[in-house]
Protein backbone atom coordinates (compact mmCIF):
# COMPACT_ATOMS: atom_id res chain seq x y z
CA UNK A 1 0.00 0.00 0.00
CA UNK A 2 1.41 3.50 -1.12
CA UNK A 3 1.85 5.34 2.16
CA UNK A 4 1.33 9.35 2.20
CA UNK A 5 2.08 11.90 4.54
CA UNK A 6 0.01 15.64 4.06
CA UNK A 7 1.50 18.69 6.11
CA UNK A 8 -0.58 21.90 7.03
CA UNK A 9 -0.27 23.99 9.96
CA UNK A 10 -4.24 24.58 9.68
CA UNK A 11 -6.20 21.66 10.71
CA UNK A 12 -9.79 22.70 8.29
CA UNK A 13 -7.15 22.12 5.39
CA UNK A 14 -6.55 18.58 6.99
CA UNK A 15 -9.35 17.73 7.64
CA UNK A 16 -11.08 18.80 3.87
CA UNK A 17 -7.70 16.25 2.54
CA UNK A 18 -8.97 13.35 4.86
CA UNK A 19 -12.90 13.77 3.17
CA UNK A 20 -11.80 14.23 0.11
CA UNK A 21 -9.64 11.23 0.01
CA UNK A 22 -11.84 9.16 1.73
CA UNK A 23 -12.10 7.02 -1.26
CA UNK A 24 -8.53 6.77 -1.45
CA UNK A 25 -8.29 4.86 1.91
CA UNK A 26 -8.10 1.52 0.42
CA UNK A 27 -5.26 2.26 -1.86
CA UNK A 28 -3.36 4.55 0.60
CA UNK A 29 -2.13 5.40 3.95
CA UNK A 30 -2.61 8.34 4.82
CA UNK A 31 -0.98 10.48 8.02
CA UNK A 32 -1.21 14.01 8.68
CA UNK A 33 0.47 16.80 10.39
CA UNK A 34 0.20 19.65 11.50
CA UNK A 35 3.80 21.38 11.23
CA UNK A 36 7.53 20.56 9.65
CA UNK A 37 8.37 19.26 12.92
CA UNK A 38 5.90 17.08 13.91
CA UNK A 39 6.18 15.76 10.38
CA UNK A 40 10.00 14.52 10.45
CA UNK A 41 9.24 13.08 14.05
CA UNK A 42 6.88 10.70 12.32
CA UNK A 43 9.02 10.40 9.09
CA UNK A 44 12.18 9.11 11.63
CA UNK A 45 9.68 6.31 12.79
CA UNK A 46 8.24 5.36 9.35
CA UNK A 47 9.07 5.08 5.57
CA UNK A 48 6.74 7.32 3.39
CA UNK A 49 6.41 7.37 -0.50
CA UNK A 50 4.94 10.89 -0.99
CA UNK A 51 4.92 13.87 1.10
CA UNK A 52 2.22 16.56 0.32
CA UNK A 53 3.17 19.80 2.10
CA UNK A 54 2.00 23.69 2.58
CA UNK A 55 4.58 26.18 1.92
CA UNK A 56 2.96 29.18 4.81
CA UNK A 57 3.56 27.68 7.58
CA UNK A 58 4.88 28.96 11.24
CA UNK A 59 8.23 28.12 12.04
CA UNK A 60 9.72 25.94 9.80
CA UNK A 61 7.79 26.85 6.46
CA UNK A 62 7.52 23.92 3.27
CA UNK A 63 10.69 24.71 2.26
CA UNK A 64 12.60 24.24 4.71
CA UNK A 65 10.50 21.33 5.51
CA UNK A 66 11.41 20.09 2.06
CA UNK A 67 14.81 21.01 1.88
CA UNK A 68 14.66 18.58 5.06
CA UNK A 69 13.43 15.78 3.53
CA UNK A 70 15.03 15.86 0.39
CA UNK A 71 18.09 15.72 2.24
CA UNK A 72 17.17 13.00 5.00
CA UNK A 73 14.69 10.72 3.12
CA UNK A 74 15.95 11.43 -0.85
CA UNK A 75 13.62 8.63 -2.26
CA UNK A 76 10.37 10.52 -1.03
CA UNK A 77 8.31 12.14 -3.98
CA UNK A 78 8.01 15.64 -2.31
CA UNK A 79 4.90 17.77 -3.48
CA UNK A 80 3.89 21.24 -2.54
CA UNK A 81 0.18 21.85 -2.57
CA UNK A 82 -0.34 25.44 -1.70
CA UNK A 83 -1.50 29.50 -1.88
CA UNK A 84 0.47 31.31 -4.10
CA UNK A 85 4.20 31.71 -2.07
CA UNK A 86 6.57 34.73 -1.91
CA UNK A 87 9.37 33.77 -4.96
CA UNK A 88 12.39 33.75 -2.50
CA UNK A 89 10.67 30.98 -0.29
CA UNK A 90 10.01 29.30 -3.97
CA UNK A 91 13.91 29.33 -4.94
CA UNK A 92 14.18 28.24 -1.53
CA UNK A 93 12.32 25.19 -2.82
CA UNK A 94 13.91 24.34 -5.27
CA UNK A 95 16.09 21.85 -4.43
CA UNK A 96 13.21 20.08 -2.72
CA UNK A 97 10.20 20.10 -4.16
CA UNK A 98 9.40 17.49 -7.43
CA UNK A 99 5.59 19.50 -7.90
CA UNK A 100 3.94 22.59 -7.19
CA UNK A 101 0.33 22.47 -6.81
CA UNK A 102 -2.18 25.12 -6.04
CA UNK A 103 -4.85 25.46 -3.38
CA UNK A 104 -7.56 25.04 -3.82
CA UNK A 105 -6.57 21.69 -5.96
CA UNK A 106 -9.50 19.90 -7.70
CA UNK A 107 -9.47 16.64 -6.02
CA UNK A 108 -9.19 14.75 -9.32
CA UNK A 109 -5.80 17.12 -9.90
CA UNK A 110 -4.30 15.92 -6.86
CA UNK A 111 -5.68 12.27 -6.97
CA UNK A 112 -3.94 11.99 -10.70
CA UNK A 113 -0.93 13.58 -9.37
CA UNK A 114 -0.23 11.20 -6.35
CA UNK A 115 -1.40 8.11 -8.34
CA UNK A 116 1.43 9.01 -11.21
CA UNK A 117 3.86 9.39 -8.17
CA UNK A 118 3.30 6.29 -6.85
CA UNK A 119 3.55 4.64 -10.30
CA UNK A 120 7.02 5.94 -10.24
CA UNK A 121 7.97 4.47 -7.19
CA UNK A 122 8.18 0.83 -8.75
CA UNK A 123 9.88 2.25 -12.28
CA UNK A 124 13.20 1.79 -10.84
CA UNK A 125 13.85 -1.38 -8.99
CA UNK A 126 17.39 -0.04 -7.28
CA UNK A 127 16.47 2.20 -4.19
CA UNK A 128 19.46 3.44 -4.11
CA UNK A 129 19.82 4.95 -7.96
CA UNK A 130 16.31 5.71 -7.41
CA UNK A 131 16.83 8.14 -4.27
CA UNK A 132 19.68 9.67 -6.11
CA UNK A 133 17.53 10.24 -9.01
CA UNK A 134 15.00 11.89 -7.08
CA UNK A 135 16.76 14.33 -5.53
CA UNK A 136 18.63 15.55 -9.14
CA UNK A 137 16.95 19.19 -9.12
CA UNK A 138 19.94 20.16 -12.01
CA UNK A 139 20.37 18.14 -15.11
CA UNK A 140 23.56 19.66 -16.50
CA UNK A 141 24.06 21.65 -19.54
CA UNK A 142 26.57 21.84 -22.33
CA UNK A 143 29.44 24.01 -21.08
CA UNK A 144 29.87 26.46 -23.77
CA UNK A 145 25.79 27.01 -23.88
CA UNK A 146 25.85 27.61 -20.16
CA UNK A 147 28.51 30.08 -20.75
CA UNK A 148 26.18 31.51 -23.43
CA UNK A 149 23.28 31.66 -20.82
CA UNK A 150 25.54 33.28 -18.26
CA UNK A 151 27.08 36.06 -20.89
CA UNK A 152 23.44 36.93 -22.19
CA UNK A 153 22.36 37.69 -18.36
CA UNK A 154 25.27 39.55 -17.57
CA UNK A 155 24.77 42.33 -20.40
CA UNK A 156 22.73 45.39 -19.64
CA UNK A 157 20.08 44.53 -21.25
CA UNK A 158 19.70 40.87 -21.87
CA UNK A 159 17.79 39.54 -24.74
CA UNK A 160 14.32 37.45 -24.04
CA UNK A 161 14.86 35.95 -27.94
CA UNK A 162 18.59 35.06 -27.33
CA UNK A 163 18.03 33.18 -23.80
CA UNK A 164 15.17 30.87 -25.51
CA UNK A 165 17.43 30.28 -28.72
CA UNK A 166 20.21 29.38 -26.18
CA UNK A 167 18.10 26.99 -23.60
CA UNK A 168 15.79 25.13 -26.57
CA UNK A 169 19.60 23.98 -27.50
CA UNK A 170 20.04 22.38 -24.33
CA UNK A 171 18.30 19.15 -22.97
CA UNK A 172 18.85 20.00 -19.30
CA UNK A 173 17.89 23.52 -19.32
CA UNK A 174 14.44 22.40 -21.59
CA UNK A 175 13.60 19.98 -18.91
CA UNK A 176 13.55 22.67 -16.15
CA UNK A 177 12.40 25.63 -17.80
CA UNK A 178 9.15 23.21 -18.34
CA UNK A 179 9.02 21.93 -15.56
CA UNK A 180 9.15 25.73 -13.87
CA UNK A 181 6.55 26.46 -16.04
CA UNK A 182 3.98 23.87 -16.65
CA UNK A 183 3.59 23.60 -12.99
CA UNK A 184 2.60 26.17 -10.08
CA UNK A 185 6.12 27.16 -8.88
CA UNK A 186 5.46 30.70 -10.36
CA UNK A 187 1.91 31.33 -10.41
CA UNK A 188 -0.43 29.71 -12.43
CA UNK A 189 0.60 26.79 -15.10
CA UNK A 190 1.12 27.81 -18.20
CA UNK A 191 1.01 26.16 -21.14
CA UNK A 192 3.55 26.73 -23.45
CA UNK A 193 4.46 25.27 -26.81
CA UNK A 194 8.70 25.19 -26.45
CA UNK A 195 11.14 26.10 -23.96
CA UNK A 196 11.70 29.61 -25.68
CA UNK A 197 8.46 30.01 -24.85
CA UNK A 198 9.01 28.94 -21.30
CA UNK A 199 12.13 31.44 -20.84
CA UNK A 200 9.71 34.25 -22.08
CA UNK A 201 6.73 33.37 -19.64
CA UNK A 202 9.55 33.08 -16.77
CA UNK A 203 11.11 36.61 -17.73
CA UNK A 204 14.65 38.35 -17.74
CA UNK A 205 14.71 38.59 -14.10
CA UNK A 206 13.59 35.24 -13.33
CA UNK A 207 15.88 33.60 -15.24
CA UNK A 208 18.81 35.34 -13.91
CA UNK A 209 17.80 34.86 -10.27
CA UNK A 210 17.15 31.04 -11.23
CA UNK A 211 20.55 31.45 -12.17
CA UNK A 212 21.98 32.15 -9.30
CA UNK A 213 20.17 30.10 -6.82
CA UNK A 214 22.29 27.05 -8.50
CA UNK A 215 19.30 25.16 -8.29
CA UNK A 216 17.92 25.53 -11.78
CA UNK A 217 20.98 25.43 -14.45
CA UNK A 218 24.99 24.01 -13.91
CA UNK A 219 27.37 22.95 -16.58
CA UNK A 220 28.54 19.37 -17.06
CA UNK A 221 31.83 18.31 -16.41
CA UNK A 222 32.96 16.73 -19.44
CA UNK A 223 36.44 15.94 -17.49
CA UNK A 224 34.59 13.53 -15.67
CA UNK A 225 32.94 11.17 -18.11
CA UNK A 226 35.50 10.71 -21.06
CA UNK A 227 33.74 9.65 -24.34
CA UNK A 228 30.33 11.39 -23.48
CA UNK A 229 29.95 14.58 -25.91
CA UNK A 230 26.73 16.46 -24.45
CA UNK A 231 27.48 18.77 -27.09
CA UNK A 232 26.81 15.65 -29.68
CA UNK A 233 23.78 14.52 -27.31
CA UNK A 234 22.37 17.71 -27.52
CA UNK A 235 22.40 18.19 -31.09
CA UNK A 236 21.23 14.62 -31.69
CA UNK A 237 18.54 15.22 -29.49
CA UNK A 238 16.92 18.27 -31.43
CA UNK A 239 17.28 16.32 -34.51
CA UNK A 240 15.24 13.81 -33.20
CA UNK A 241 12.91 16.04 -31.92
CA UNK A 242 12.63 17.76 -35.23
CA UNK A 243 12.34 14.26 -37.23
CA UNK A 244 9.52 13.32 -34.60
CA UNK A 245 7.58 16.47 -35.53
CA UNK A 246 7.79 16.18 -39.14
CA UNK A 247 6.20 12.65 -38.69
CA UNK A 248 3.67 13.93 -36.67
CA UNK A 249 2.54 16.67 -38.99
CA UNK A 250 2.05 14.11 -41.62
CA UNK A 251 -0.79 13.05 -39.68
CA UNK A 252 -1.78 16.23 -37.54
CA UNK A 253 -1.93 19.96 -37.69
CA UNK A 254 -2.67 20.72 -34.23
CA UNK A 255 0.58 22.84 -32.93
CA UNK A 256 0.21 21.76 -29.38
CA UNK A 257 0.69 17.88 -30.10
CA UNK A 258 3.08 18.68 -32.88
CA UNK A 259 5.03 20.70 -30.23
CA UNK A 260 4.77 18.38 -27.46
CA UNK A 261 6.29 15.67 -29.97
CA UNK A 262 9.31 17.83 -30.17
CA UNK A 263 9.61 17.81 -27.25
CA UNK A 264 9.16 14.19 -26.40
CA UNK A 265 12.20 13.38 -29.12
CA UNK A 266 14.34 16.52 -27.21
CA UNK A 267 13.89 14.78 -23.89
CA UNK A 268 14.14 11.00 -25.10
CA UNK A 269 17.55 10.89 -23.94
CA UNK A 270 17.73 13.07 -20.72
CA UNK A 271 18.56 10.11 -18.68
CA UNK A 272 22.37 9.33 -20.50
CA UNK A 273 22.85 12.77 -19.34
CA UNK A 274 21.61 12.15 -15.56
CA UNK A 275 23.62 9.21 -15.54
CA UNK A 276 26.59 10.46 -16.47
CA UNK A 277 26.75 13.32 -14.26
CA UNK A 278 25.56 11.63 -11.50
CA UNK A 279 27.34 8.57 -11.57
CA UNK A 280 30.39 9.62 -13.81
CA UNK A 281 32.97 6.27 -12.52
CA UNK A 282 30.14 4.14 -13.77
CA UNK A 283 29.05 5.64 -16.85
CA UNK A 284 32.86 5.41 -18.09
CA UNK A 285 32.33 2.21 -17.63
CA UNK A 286 29.31 1.15 -19.02
CA UNK A 287 31.12 3.15 -21.76
CA UNK A 288 33.51 1.01 -22.11
CA UNK A 289 31.23 -2.03 -22.02
CA UNK A 290 29.54 -1.21 -24.78
CA UNK A 291 32.21 -0.01 -26.81
CA UNK A 292 34.34 -3.48 -26.24
CA UNK A 293 31.50 -5.61 -26.41
CA UNK A 294 29.53 -4.12 -29.20
CA UNK A 295 26.79 -4.11 -27.41
CA UNK A 296 23.73 -1.03 -27.22
CA UNK A 297 24.32 1.66 -25.02
CA UNK A 298 20.97 0.71 -23.19
CA UNK A 299 21.81 -3.08 -22.73
CA UNK A 300 25.74 -1.75 -20.61
CA UNK A 301 23.83 0.34 -18.69
CA UNK A 302 21.12 -2.13 -17.61
CA UNK A 303 24.23 -4.35 -16.73
CA UNK A 304 26.03 -1.71 -14.86
CA UNK A 305 22.90 0.11 -13.09
CA UNK A 306 19.96 -2.72 -13.14
CA UNK A 307 18.31 0.45 -15.31
CA UNK A 308 18.56 2.02 -18.52
CA UNK A 309 18.96 5.77 -19.87
CA UNK A 310 15.16 5.46 -20.66
CA UNK A 311 14.46 3.77 -17.01
CA UNK A 312 15.69 7.39 -15.87
CA UNK A 313 14.79 9.97 -17.99
CA UNK A 314 11.08 8.93 -17.66
CA UNK A 315 11.49 8.10 -14.33
CA UNK A 316 12.99 11.67 -13.34
CA UNK A 317 10.63 14.19 -15.84
CA UNK A 318 7.82 12.04 -14.51
CA UNK A 319 8.71 13.33 -11.13
CA UNK A 320 8.90 16.86 -11.95
CA UNK A 321 5.57 16.29 -14.03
Amino acid sequence: MTSLLFVDDEPLVLDGLKRMLRSQRNEWQMDFATSGAEALAIMDGKRFDVVVSDMRMPGMDGAEFLNHVAHRFPGTVRIVLSGQAEKDRVLRLLGGCHQYLSKPCEPDILKSTVAQACRLRDRLPNDPLKQAIANVNVIASDPQLYSQLVDELLKDDPSLTQLGHIVEQDIGMTAKVMQLVSTNFFGQPRRVRSAAEAVESLGVDLMGELLHTGRAFGPFDASRVPGFDIAERNRHAWEVGECARRIMAQESDDPILLADTFLAGMLYDVGQIVLADQFPDEYVKALHTAQEHNLPLWQAEADTFNAGHSDIGSFLMGLWG
